[in-house]
């Protein structure tokens, strides 16, 4: 329901009419823009982890060395983003899309706070962007509400240990395929999204890695002790042999 809800969100959206709303073809110039941006805020990200590196806890000073041996990686993904074509359209998106966001009514949901991220000048909310960065915010918040819980249980049992850290992680991947299947169910015929399903998982991929990288700045610069949730999510993203499921994998699985 909540992935129906956003896609019939997103067709909202990109029928109203004035300016800054509307939709426009998301073209190459535009995509290599993305891409640009995507990799200044990864080498900043970077930047901040070896400016913290001395202060960190020894198992945070691994993860993030990993990290850095996976920026070949991480780099190429955002590359691909520039190389795409024909990757649907963009619209005026919510902006600041997670859980926090979302009022559940009676078994179904409504949608609040369409400022966009309060951080971000007005200027850079209002532009049309691909309806899958407001999806990309969604898959990581349920990361985030998986890892939190995950935190608090750990905190009132002392003796739990890493056994349920897997579960975790599942939770979160089903979740996510979960909504992606709702959202496609709504979207895709809506003209909105790349006809690709393999350019619709490499641009939803590209914005999950860059919100991810956003969360990992936020916290490394306000409660580093939370900073282990958006790198471990970096890790398991980047790294194939951490053998972790990608919600991504369902836009393979659609037409």
């Amino acid at each position: 329901m909540l992935g129906r809800r956003t896609g019939q969100l997103h067709g909202a959206l990109a029928a109203l009419r004035g300016e800054g709303f509307g939709h426009l073809p998301l073209e190459r110039a535009a995509l290599q823009s993305l891409a640009g941006e995507m990799q200044a805020q990864a080498q900043r990200v970077v930047g901040m982890l070896a400016q913290v590196d001395n202060g960190m806890p020894e198992v945070l000073t691994a993860r993030a060395s990993r990290f850095r041996d996976l920026g070949a990686t991480l780099g190429a993904r955002f590359t691909r983003i520039g190389e795409l074509d024909r990757a649907g359209q963009r619209i005026r998106t919510h902006g600041d899309f997670h859980l926090g966001q979302v009022l559940e009514i009676e078994g179904d949901f409504a949608f609040i706070d369409f400022e966009g991220e309060p951080t971000r000048p007005i200027a850079e909310r209002r532009v049309l962007q691909s309806p899958l960065r407001d999806v990309a915010g969604m898959l990581r918040s349920f990361g985030y509400a998986a890892q939190a819980g995950l935190r608090l249980y750990h905190r009132t049992h002392a003796d739990s240990g890493t056994a349920l850290d897997p579960w975790a992680t599942a939770w979160e991947a089903t979740m996510g395929e979960t909504y992606l299947r709702g959202y496609l169910a709504t979207a895709d015929t809506s003209g909105l999204l790349p006809d690709d399903p393999e350019v619709r998982r490499s641009l939803l991929q590209g914005f999950v890695l860059d919100k991810a990288l956003y969360e990992l700045a936020y916290e490394l610069g306000n409660r580093p002790e939370w900073a282990e949730i958006p790198l471990d999510a970096l890790l398991r993203l980047l790294d194939p042999a951490s053998g972790a499921a990608e919600p991504t994998a369902v836009m393979n699985a659609t037409r």
